[in-house]
């Protein structure tokens, strides 16, 4: 079945595998394609933008990812964990005379949030497959003692770390040249991962029948996921998973799920959720935020279970006959079976995760009716003295901490804290040039982008889906197409056979 995106107007194809899992779910096909659903879904995840702001129940000054202009009400962890107030008391009944959307905003509006949302550190994430002592190299396997792709004696090897002063900022730029013009290699494998059974993506481990799917491990039957772990029958599922099972149109939602449909930072024990949004431990419950432990809730009011379950099919049913409200004033299908919109998210468009993936300007994004968040300027305040950084982080002072840097990128103000420094000198690293929210994009940009494209492999010219799009700029020293940084992609087969 093919479709045509209500967002992007390009051309989507709905396949059996998931209109299949779409009448499991008994939901409609989407109207958006799998990329304009996903940023839908990353438009209400804010993961690198950082505030401060008072807790709403205490008063104590709290770091939030809320600013503070939000209108939401936001509490510190404590507070929110608390028995001191009951997520039910904004409980309020249905309208049937009005949109699902707006009284859903206006409960989550009026329901207190957590001011961050807190998770377990991953640690030593590497991407290198049983390699070892290797410095700058690309297409290394089962290799050590490689410095820029050319195999050295293990004194040759130990002598160039001896020598490299790695603490010295001009050294690291020379390094980084050198590295430009050695990585990537010659070649690319269509994809990273390993034990990935009939599966299409980037980044997939452990992976069986999983579709158009990125950066999941152990996961199986997944369809158009990303940064999914111990998945399993899920669709349009954005990060986390741990143990999740027949999900459909979730952000951030994680820790033994069953049967979740369009929710939002739903974590722990939960199952027959739909449209619900920052909610623990919870089952059977609809258009609800900011619960904990509950049950047979609408709109976070109570309901018995013959109550809940009849009114839901009649919510449901006014959904579908109610038009989608797009931000221009106009109308389009229905409401039922739509994720929660863009112009609904509790972040502005330049916020959340979105724009790391799909970046828009200002007045593209308030063209879309989508909000935008005014950052403080202080380029043209005082800031002091300019400081002159060392070139080696071992002539940087402490009093350093004290110093408003400049961004030699974007000219915006930073501050490094003690905890950095110390970090940069244990791992003899020079201080950067740059301000956190600018390396942060620059390191973004190394990845391919969450797509896949149809093309040949370079060498046998087998079909491949691959992130490598054919539009990319060519190898060096040849015309044919390839990746964005020079790359010949190959199939799995070609590439071990060249780099084995």
């Amino acid at each position: 079945m093919q479709k045509t995106c209500r967002q992007c107007s390009l051309s989507f194809e709905i396949l059996p595998k998931d209109k299949e899992f779409l009448d499991q779910m008994q939901v409609p096909v989407p109207t958006l394609c799998y990329f304009c659903r996903m940023i839908r879904r990353f438009s209400h995840r804010n993961e690198q933008f950082l505030y401060y702001r008072k807790c709403d129940l205490t008063g104590k000054q709290i770091i939030s990812a809320f600013s503070p202009d939000k209108p939401q009400i936001v509490y510190s962890i404590d507070a929110w964990w608390s028995d001191k107030y009951d997520p039910l008391s904004t409980g309020r009944p249905f309208d049937f005379n009005r949109p699902f959307f707006e009284q859903f905003t206006e409960l989550r509006n009026a329901t207190p949030r957590l001011a961050l949302q807190q998770q377990l550190p991953m640690e030593n994430s590497e991407d290198c497959q049983c390699a070892s002592r290797l410095k700058s190299g690309s297409n290394l396997i089962n290799k050590k003692y490689v410095i820029f792709n050319e195999q050295k004696t293990k004194a040759e090897y130990e002598d160039f770390i001896r020598q490299v002063d790695t603490g010295s900022h001009a050294v690291i730029e020379k390094i980084k040249t050198k590295v430009e013009e050695v990585l990537p290699g010659p070649i690319a494998k269509f994809y990273h991962g390993m034990n990935a059974e009939n599966c299409s993506g980037d980044y997939l481990r452990n992976c069986k029948n999983c579709h158009m799917s990125f950066e999941c491990d152990r996961c199986e039957d997944v369809r158009y996921s990303m940064c999914l772990y111990d998945a399993k029958n899920c669709m349009d599922h954005s990060y986390w998973g741990g143990n999740a099972e027949q999900t459909y149109e979730c952000m951030a939602c994680g820790y033994d799920l069953f049967n979740l449909r369009f929710c939002n930072i739903c974590w722990t024990n939960c199952s027959d959720l739909t449209y619900c949004d920052d909610s623990f431990p919870s089952k059977n419950c609809f258009g609800c935020s900011g619960l904990k432990k509950n049950e047979y809730c609408i709109l976070n009011k109570q309901y018995l279970k013959d109550e809940y379950e009849k009114l839901v099919l009649k919510i449901i049913e006014h959904m579908r006959v109610t038009p989608l409200r797009l931000p221009d004033g106009s109308f389009a299908g229905q409401e039922w079976g739509e994720f929660f919109p863009v112009e609904t998210s509790v972040f502005a468009y330049n916020e959340s995760l979105s724009q790391n993936h799909d970046p828009l300007g200002k007045s593209e994004t308030l063209k879309r009716g989508w909000a935008w968040h005014e950052a403080e300027n202080n380029k043209e305040s005082y800031l002091g003295p300019s400081f002159k950084m060392s070139d080696n982080i071992s002539e940087v002072p402490d009093a350093i901490c004290n110093q408003i840097l400049t961004c030699q990128e974007t000219g915006k103000p930073f501050k490094l804290i003690p905890q950095e420094i110390k970090f940069y000198r244990e791992g003899k690293i020079p201080l950067p040039r740059k301000c956190p929210d600018q390396r942060h994009m620059e390191r973004m940009n190394l990845r391919n982008p969450r797509k896949l494209w149809d093309r040949h492999c370079a060498n046998c010219k087998k079909t491949i889906a691959t992130t490598y799009s054919p539009e990319r700029p060519a190898v060096r020293g040849s015309e044919e197409p390839s990746g964005s940084r020079g790359e010949k992609v190959y199939c799995e087969s070609c590439y071990l056979k060249e780099v084995y």
